[in-house]
């Protein structure tokens, strides 16, 4: 399932990506292999909910870039690791523990705010939007903080 010179930002306008999931849903296949977690999706949205349909399908799909699993314990390792993190990059690892999501935010705090209020303001933002956006229950945001830079 190819969608050449379409890009991934938008699932709709997709028309092979579409097929594939159609294609799921009947049981054609049981496995999907993605070279790249953007060439699956380019929304975060879009993929969690896409992989997690996969998923409850019994269809595995495998990225092998980031040499990841979606019937493993990591449904996917979105943006960056804890490396990144403290080389003062921000990412974002998202497991699914059951039926709940748990989040962990690598972040650079900005010299001057506190770091426990950012923390809890981050906690509670990132858990309403991800579950408003996928649906999906967040059980635990884990927020690690990798450095604090000047403003």
């Amino acid at each position: 399932y190819a969608d050449e010179g379409i890009s991934g930002t938008k699932i709709k306008n997709r028309k092979e990506f579409l097929r594939m999931m159609a294609d799921a849903e009947h049981g054609l296949f049981d496995m999907v292999v993605v070279k790249d977690i953007s060439r699956f999706a380019r929304n975060t949205v879009d993929l969690l909910q896409n992989v997690r349909k996969l998923k409850a399908l019994g269809i595995e799909t495998q990225f092998l870039t980031a040499n990841m699993t979606s019937m493993g314990n990591s449904v996917t390792d979105l943006v960056n690791n804890r490396k990144n993190a403290q080389k003062g990059t921000k990412g974002v690892k998202i497991d699914m523990t059951g039926t709940a999501l748990t989040l962990d935010l690598y972040l650079t705090v900005e010299y001057g705010h506190a770091i426990p209020e950012v923390a809890e303001n981050a906690q509670k933002a990132v858990a309403s939007a991800v579950e408003a956006m996928t649906g999906c229950p967040v059980g635990t945001v884990n927020i690690h903080v990798g450095g604090v830079t000047l403003a």
